[in-house]
């Protein structure tokens, strides 16, 4: 019976496997997300996660790359959902890198090969002592470095347990993946990793955690594992302390070499055996650094998928009893194991996956996951920046897409599958110039009957008896005078208005272009107006790959994070290819809107042109369709009613004349919008913008001081 994930009692991750032949890039996007919000919960900063490819970085030593540069984390596409707790480990643990770690320490390091130069303190003393030991530590710097890693992963880690413990479950998981797992149980008692090798006892210090370690596979070992046990690694207080301990740990090991090797040298000469210092090394071992680069032979041995196999007996089990009994005893070296080649296949995958893991590398086969193709890795990536993802649970939980905030830069010069996800074409930049410079030549009107929002209208009432003292008064009061007054301030509260305009294909000719031009003329007209904030998005459907259509909403116009120049760019480059997803896109933004429109005059304008429908979606058997639409419709116009925001809904170029008839699309669309509802021909725009105006000119309010 597989093992309960700790994510299983809040999250359905069925969906989330990535498959390249049949990708759903939505469903992959929802994975990123969820896992970007452990990362955000977890550090309070918004630090990019992005998929990994299989291209290699420029500048990369590993065809991987690397898991964290200190500024973004890489997430690998999950391939087994039994992995997702892994993965939400590996994100976290990657997090609090970037948060807790002092990435500069590599700098230190790489002086550390070229002299006392550029060192200083307790590093240079450090440097000096290893660099005694050439014939044992060379390069000394990414020994040292990989030592580093290791103890400052326990650091992090434990600092993160403590403040937050719900964490704790995914940190299980992810050193069960690592640490735990058969085959580096079988390392510990594998011949090829007993040799006097600076990289072996890294190896073996790696798994100090271990309750079966082996105190005893290695001269000084046990020694070594006395100490970290009786050091307060999580009490560190940086990362230069961490590094100045594994530095100390290092001159340990090599001490241990050297005298491991001057006693072998001794019993040779005496006509001796060595067998404690058994000289069997992993194929291609000779370079004790390699690891920290992952480019050590055995990390590049063949995988076998057929599972792991518990080489470690009783005698073994044995002689990983307490550490602490044999402090003071000069141990006796543990005998090696000659595993099977499969069982050494095994171990070696182990090994590099852990050091990867270490050396904030994402392994290419694990956990349970692997690269994305580099067209769908930079599309998911450039989504992530930008999306985000709502499931409607009235429609068993269907994804409706919500992309807050645009600039041209995010689709001008991309692949025509960006430019699908922003409601643009970015091959076409022209069609719809007679409607802006229309639009722009409007907007002096609006502007001009709007800017007495900005007024504050103040009357003062004096020689009252009570209210405000007048000190102008004073000095000439006598006892009978009245002198107070009271000020009565005219003016008009901020406002917030939201326009969402259907981007169906049905919307193309007349009706997209008057839409366009009386857009133009409020985002212009209100640029100066500080009391305004306006919104303005554009709703429909994308779909990738033969992956359904999902609902998705662009706001193309935010005022206080676009300019009117984007708003014009986007509107050249717009493109209207979906069908209507209608209420689906107003529940994704339902909550920034409540968000933006709490304390404010608020008003909600929809513009359409016919019936909901997202029909073609019947793999997810949604049911959109102008039956069930319109309920829906009423629930979210009931949800911004209670939030204090005015709805106003228009058909474009409907026919009224229909509404008696008790069907088709117009009385559907009375029905669900109610008073709300109005009809407009597309060439009567400039009457809606008449009615924004008186709107936003009726909320004068008046305050006594």
């Amino acid at each position: 019976m597989s093992k309960e994930l700790h994510s299983s009692y809040w999250l359905d991750i069925d969906q989330f496997k990535y498959d390249s032949a049949n990708v759903d890039l939505v469903d992959m996007m929802e994975y990123r997300q969820t896992i970007k919000n452990f990362v955000t919960i977890l550090t309070g900063k918004d630090i990019p996660v992005k998929f990994k490819t299989s291209k290699r970085p420029s500048g990369s030593h590993s065809p991987d790359g690397s898991f964290t540069d200190g500024k973004s984390i890489q997430i690998a596409a999950l391939r087994r959902n039994s992995k997702f707790d892994v993965n939400v480990g590996l994100a976290l643990h990657e997090a609090s890198h970037v948060v807790l770690t002092d990435f500069s320490i590599s700098d230190t390091f790489r002086d550390a090969d070229y002299g006392d130069t550029f060192l200083s303190g307790r590093f240079r003393e450090i440097a000096s002592k290893l660099r005694c030991y050439p014939e044992i530590l060379l390069p000394l710097s990414s020994a040292w470095h990989m030592m580093t890693n290791l103890f400052e992963d326990v650091r992090i880690d434990e600092y993160v347990i403590k403040s937050a413990p719900g964490y704790k479950g995914y940190y299980d998981a992810l050193y069960e993946e690592y640490l735990y797992c058969d085959a580096v149980k079988n390392m510990m008692l594998d011949s090829r990793y007993r040799s006097l090798e600076v990289n072996n006892y890294i190896k073996h210090l790696l798994v100090y955690k271990r309750p079966d370690r082996i105190p005893n596979a290695l001269p000084g070992l046990a020694e070594m594992y006395d100490i970290i046990d009786n050091t307060d690694i999580a009490g560190m207080s940086n990362t230069y302390e961490v590094a100045e301990f594994a530095g100390e740990m290092l001159i340990k090991v090599c001490e241990a070499i050297e005298s491991a090797r001057q006693n072998s040298m001794g019993k040779n000469q005496d006509g001796k055996n060595t067998s404690s210092s058994p000289e069997a090394k992993p194929q291609g071992d000779d370079n004790s650094q390699d690891d920290s680069n992952g480019d050590s032979a055995e990390d590049t041995q063949s995988t076998d998928a057929s599972g792991s196999n518990n080489r470690v007996t009783s005698d073994t089990d044995d002689s990983a009893e307490d550490v602490n009994d044999t402090n003071d005893i000069e141990l006796e070296i543990a005998d090696p194991v000659d595993l099977k080649p499969k069982e050494q296949k095994q171990v070696d995958k182990a090994i590099k996956e852990l050091n990867d893991f270490i050396n904030h590398k994402l392994n290419e086969n694990g956990p349970g996951g692997g690269s994305v193709k580099e067209g769908d890795a930079k599309l998911m990536n450039r989504m992530d920046e930008k999306a985000r993802i709502t499931k409607l649970p009235d429609f068993n939980n269907i994804k409706s897409i919500y992309i807050p905030k645009v600039k041209p830069s995010d689709y001008i010069g991309k692949n025509r599958q960006i430019g699908r996800m922003y409601k643009v074409n970015p091959d076409s930049s022209s069609r719809f110039d007679l409607s802006i410079k229309q639009g722009l030549q409007a907007a002096k009107l609006i502007e001009r009957r709007l800017s007495i929002r900005e007024e504050e209208r103040v009357t003062v009432h004096n020689h009252l008896k009570s209210g405000r003292v007048d000190n102008r008064r004073l000095a000439y009061a006598t006892v009978v005078d009245d002198i107070f007054k009271k000020s009565y301030i005219e003016s008009y509260p901020e406002s917030y208005i939201h326009i969402s305009v259907d981007a169906s294909s049905s919307m193309s000719g007349g009706r997209i272009h008057s839409a366009i031009e009386m857009l133009v003329a409020l985002v212009k007209g209100t640029e100066n107006l500080n009391s305004i904030h306006l919104k303005i998005d554009f709703r429909g459907t994308m779909s990738f790959k033969g992956a359904p259509e999902t609902a998705v909403s662009v706001v193309a116009y935010d005022s206080k994070y676009n300019s009117v120049n984007d708003f014009l760019t986007y509107i050249r480059y717009m493109s209207l290819n979906s069908i209507t997803p209608e209420s689906l896109c107003y529940e994704a933004i339902a909550k920034d809107m409540m968000r933006d429109a709490a304390g404010k005059h608020a008003l909600f304008i929809t513009l359409t042109d016919g019936e909901p429908n997202m029909t073609n979606t019947s793999r997810h058997q949604m049911g959109y369709n102008y039956i069930t639409a319109g309920p829906h419709i009423q629930k979210m116009m009931k949800k911004f009613h209670g939030a204090n925001i005015a709805t106003l809904a228009y058909f474009i170029d409907g026919d009224e004349s229909r509404l008696n008839s008790h069907y088709g699309p117009e009385f559907r669309f009375k029905e669900s919008y109610g008073s709300a509802g109005h009809f407009i021909k597309s060439g009567d725009f400039r009457k809606l913008l008449t009615t924004i105006n008186n709107v936003e000119l009726s909320t004068k309010v008046v305050n006594i001081q």
